[in-house]
């Protein structure tokens, strides 16, 4: 099996091993050597961690108000966020962290929430105090 990569090409049978320095997230994932993202429905408060980024997550099923608190920011984590129950999705930054929504950002520590059915953000961290919004769909109102 031959397979071309930014350094070259790779032969041999698989798995084939490539050294971790000459990898980045989406080569990885193109790969299949990291998980490929998914969609996670959560009915219950949680704290995301950094091995959950890339993923969808979604209030589905949800019988209430859900918060999601996203981990402390590293850039390059992201998170997509979708209200799929009609109740309120709410979208936690810790400390001192602000979640940018083009001009407009919540309050350091602050949060976004939206009840609005099919709302969907995606936020990548951009440094460690700010989450920006790379997408935006629907209504999300920073608190």
């Amino acid at each position: 099996m031959t397979v071309p990569y930014i350094f070259g090409t790779l032969t041999g049978t698989p798995p084939i091993d490539v050294p971790a320095s000459e990898l980045d997230d989406n080569f990885s994932y193109l790969l299949g050597l990291v998980p490929s993202p998914t969609t996670i429905a959560c009915i219950t408060n949680q704290l995301l961690t950094t091995g959950q980024s890339l993923n969808t997550f979604t209030n589905a099923g949800a019988g209430g108000a859900v918060t999601l608190t996203l981990p402390t920011p590293t850039a390059g984590l992201l998170y997509i966020f979708v209200v799929a129950a009609n109740q309120t999705l709410t979208i936690a930054a810790g400390g001192s962290v602000v979640i940018a929504l083009g001009e407009v950002t919540s309050t350091a520590g602050g949060n976004i929430s939206s009840s609005t059915s099919y709302s969907a953000v995606t936020l990548r961290a951009i440094s460690a105090s700010v989450w920006a919004a790379l997408s935006i769909t629907g209504t999300w109102t920073p608190a």
